[in-house]
């Protein structure tokens, strides 16, 4: 089965993440020379376009979890390899601000081991 690629800081998550569940978005980066002009209309000064990564993990292990987010948690910025929107650039590496969704993963025990339900990742191109 294809894997979508994902990595943070070269440790593929390609494995945590079903392939529908991480979507990639774009914010506008907002200049100097936005504001209210003299007619009272609002301008924005768009520079660029910025990534924000939404992804879903699948049920994961206990072990898997505590990696991940030691990977995350480390830092301030973390560089994350994933799929474009475009044919030009099918993978794109950038650095990004993580956020932790603050949903509380939900634990369930199935044979003996402890999985992970419902953690979300929020990541922002810086």
């Amino acid at each position: 089965m294809y894997r979508i690629p994902l990595s943070i800081d070269d440790t593929d998550l390609s494995d945590a993440v079903n392939k529908y569940a991480y979507t990639v978005g774009y914010e506008p980066r907002i200049g100097e020379n936005s504001g209210t002009m003299q007619d009272g209309t609002e301008r924005e000064d768009v520079l660029g376009w910025k990534a924000v990564l939404t992804v879903a993990c699948n049920d994961l292990p206990e072990n898997r979890v505590v990696e991940i987010l030691q990977k995350l948690t480390n830092k301030t910025t973390v560089s994350v390899t994933y799929l474009g929107l475009t044919n030009y650039f099918p993978t794109r590496t950038a650095e990004f601000h993580v956020r932790l969704a603050p949903v509380t993963p939900t634990l369930y025990n199935q044979y003996g081991r402890v999985w992970w339900r419902g953690l979300t990742l929020t990541l922002r191109e810086v």
